[in-house]
């Protein structure tokens, strides 16, 4: 949460933030922060985020663990970050119109601007009938407005745009023998649903009586 867009004044220069979705590891990376001499306002995973960025700039991306877009304007250098999820679960739309860069994580968002026709391209109809609902990752359906990919983060300024791949994923031979395999998962398995109970209100689990449902509740 927080109120956003979120700023912070750097002498003359504004950074300003806006995100949607969440940051697990938020807690953890609020006492690192501290401990390197950052101050808090308020409680909120969005203001760890954009103290993130104000410490280790793009690469605050590595140091996050949640679902995310967001969009960071630095003033101090001209420049506007966009960010996305390792796994892309928040969507992140784009488009630029001279030099204009509208964003967000609805393409009605997009498409309500003035600047943006919601006309459908060739390419885009083709996914539609091809491959709907899903699409080619990076293309939106809509001409000239595009995506960021899953993994990826963009910098706009006024000499361009740069894409820069942070995270993918990879396929490992598993080695394991079966019991610590089952001790890896359940680890990983009770790190995630201990995450997921941070809350500033009451956590209800969906429980049908299916095994994983059985599962995640008997965990939490």
């Amino acid at each position: 949460g927080g109120l956003q867009p979120m700023l912070y004044k750097d002498g003359n220069d504004t950074i300003g933030l806006t995100f949607n979705g969440e940051i697990y590891n938020y807690q953890e990376l609020r006492k690192e922060l501290e401990e390197k001499g950052h101050e808090f306002q308020t409680k909120s995973d969005t203001e760890v985020l954009l103290h993130a960025y104000l410490e280790w700039q793009e690469d605050c991306v590595q140091h996050l663990n949640g679902i995310f877009a967001f969009g960071i304007w630095d003033e101090r250098f001209g420049k506007l970050m966009l960010g996305r999820d390792h796994l892309g679960v928040k969507p992140l739309f784009f488009a630029q119109r001279g030099s204009a860069i509208l964003f967000g994580s609805e393409l009605k968002v997009l498409l309500s601007h003035p600047l943006v026709d919601a006309e459908v391209d060739k390419e885009g109809l083709s996914e539609i009938f091809c491959l709907g609902p899903t699409r080619t990752p990076g293309h939106a359906i809509f001409k000239d407005i595009h995506e960021v990919r899953a993994g990826h983060y963009m910098t706009f300024t006024s000499n361009g745009s740069t894409t820069t791949q942070y995270w993918k994923l990879e396929s490992k031979k598993h080695v394991d023998d079966i019991d610590t395999t089952v001790e890896t998962i359940r680890s990983i398995l009770q790190d995630t649903v201990k995450r997921q109970l941070i809350a500033d209100k009451p956590v209800v689990s969906m429980l049908s009586g299916g095994l994983d449902s059985s599962g995640l509740t008997g965990l939490a």
